[in-house]
């Protein structure tokens, strides 16, 4: 490409990707300064319905199912944090359940999320296929939660369309992702994943299941791991209602 005269993103021509998210994805890097829309922002933000309910899963895969009734590789949800927000600028309430056992969490789970998870109200998400296909799957193996589920879905609202490369909140600073990772940082810089042991899911998962399904004491340190634990994943539903409210302000 150095033959080509290309050394940088900025060179590549736009005929030479084919696709329009490539061209969005070049077009978001290439950016001197944000370029944000607050009018269709705004307008999408005005249709949520309070409370808002921002909530998180965490969740265990592994090849060999530890638990009757699940698959190899089954996504089993262990954890949720909830973040719920009754106005744009009020205090927020934090909610959460954590399964301490070697049991399937499901059922424990889920009738927690029903004590708070209300009927009114838009169930704020990040990527919200993830959710969506959790909520569904745990519909399904407790027949009696499906509607409860069933009506989470048909309000989910996901935080992360707006930081799409060619979506209304374009900085080169997210590096062409979404992930909440990446957006943080940029709107709302105060609050840091790097200030935690626990910084992404994967290790969130491997404690746990290190924890409570093998039963290992982590060296000594499975109290202090599982609060940290416990610290990431409230941080990710609390990331959400910060953007939100930096959206908000715009």
């Amino acid at each position: 490409m150095e033959d080509q005269g290309i050394l940088s993103i900025a060179d590549i021509p736009d005929s030479a990707l084919k696709r329009a998210d490539q061209r969005a994805l070049k077009s978001t890097l290439c950016l001197s300064e944000p370029v944000i829309d607050r009018a269709v922002i705004r307008e999408s933000l005005d249709s949520l319905i309070f409370p808002l309910f921002f909530i998180d899963y965490e969740s265990v895969s592994l090849p060999v199912p530890p638990h009757n009734g699940t698959k190899p590789y089954q996504q089993v949800v262990f954890r949720y944090s909830l973040h719920i927000l009754e106005d744009p600028f009020a205090d927020v309430r934090h909610e959460e359940y954590l399964h301490t056992d070697s049991d399937l969490p499901t059922r424990s789970l889920v009738n927690s999320m029903r004590e708070h998870v209300g009927n009114k109200g838009s169930v704020i998400v990040w990527n919200a296929t993830f959710e969506k296909t959790r909520n569904k799957e745990m519909g399904e193996a407790i027949p009696d939660a499906k509607e409860f589920f069933d009506d989470m879905n048909s309000r989910l609202y996901d935080l992360m369309l707006f930081f799409k490369p060619d979506a209304s909140f374009r900085d080169s600073r997210f590096k062409g992702s979404a992930s909440i990772k990446k957006v943080l940082p940029v709107v709302v810089p105060d609050l840091k994943y790097t200030d935690l042991e626990v910084q992404e899911g994967q290790s969130a998962s491997r404690i746990w299941r290190n924890i409570f399904l093998d039963g290992s004491n982590m060296g000594g340190r499975s109290g202090e791991l599982v609060a940290s634990l416990r610290e990431y994943c409230k941080l990710d539903t609390l990331a959400m209602v910060e953007i939100y409210r930096s959206l908000y302000s715009l």
